[in-house]
Order: C-alpha cells, then sequence, then structure tokens
C-alpha cells in the first residue's frame, strides 16, 4: 500500500544535485514581472524629466497658462468682423 501513495519525482535522478523543474507557469509569471518591474522603472525615469522639463518651461516664462489675454472692446470686435466681410467679397 506505502508504495501505490509514493510521490513521481519531478527531476530526473543523475546523482549529480539536480534540481527540482520549475513549472513553466511560474517561470511566466517571473519573466512577465521582471517586463513590468523594468517598465515601471522607465516610466518613473520618463516621469521625472517631464516633470523637469516643465518646471524649467514654467521658469523660463514660456508656460502656456497664466498669460494674459487682451480683451476686446466692441468696435475692435466691429473692426475685426469688418475685415473679415471684406475679405470674403474680394
Amino acid at each position: 500500500m506505502d508504495e501505490d501513495k509514493k510521490e513521481k519525482p519531478t527531476t530526473t535522478d543523475t546523482g549529480k544535485g539536480d534540481k527540482p523543474k520549475r513549472p513553466k507557469v511560474l517561470e511566466d509569471l517571473n519573466t512577465g514581472t521582471e517586463r513590468l518591474e523594468k517598465a515601471n522603472e522607465e516610466k518613473a525615469e520618463l516621469l521625472a524629466q517631464e516633470e523637469d522639463l516643465l518646471a524649467r518651461k514654467q521658469l523660463s516664462g514660456h508656460a502656456e497658462a497664466g498669460q494674459k489675454t487682451k480683451v476686446l472692446t466692441q468696435d475692435e470686435k466691429d473692426e475685426i468682423e469688418a475685415k473679415k466681410f471684406m475679405q470674403e467679397d474680394e
């Protein structure tokens, strides 16, 4: 009875200290995990570079946010519309 319940070995015993075989699923998971970790490191580097560029842009005075816009008076608006109308006639 004890002979029937023996576990089957996962290696071929050559007497050279073979290690048990790792299931392919674990190898695939490890590979995927390594790829994700590498991608996360690259993304973190790119994000740091982007933050640095945005900070430099803001400090240099070329940032788009916070720029003043000119408010047109009604006369200026009418003048622009008249110019557009005259160009359509030509």
